[in-house]
């Protein structure tokens, strides 16, 4: 069973960027979070608060896409699906 789960996830380089994409965007979520927000304290004089702010719905939206992916990755292991996407 565990041999058959990877096999369905591919193999070598296909593999890998299908698992390391996850990790990249939750980064780069929390860097352009950061990044925007840092500009919006440049703009408006209110360092560090835009910047925290942009931290921190950078990270929700990382770790919301990560779930998403988690959810994905269960949902196929399962089997095959009833309901769509709504259920």
């Amino acid at each position: 069973m565990g041999r058959d789960r990877w096999q369905r996830y591919g193999s070598g380089l296909k593999g890998t960027m299908r698992f390391s994409s996850v990790g990249l965007e939750l980064a780069l979520s929390v860097l352009l979070g950061f990044l925007a927000g840092d500009w919006l304290d440049g703009r408006l004089g209110s360092t560090p608060w835009a910047a925290l702010a942009g931290v921190v719905l950078g990270s929700t939206a990382g770790f919301l896409n990560l779930w998403r992916a988690l959810r994905r990755l269960t949902r196929s292991d399962s089997g095959p699906e009833d309901g769509g996407e709504g259920s």
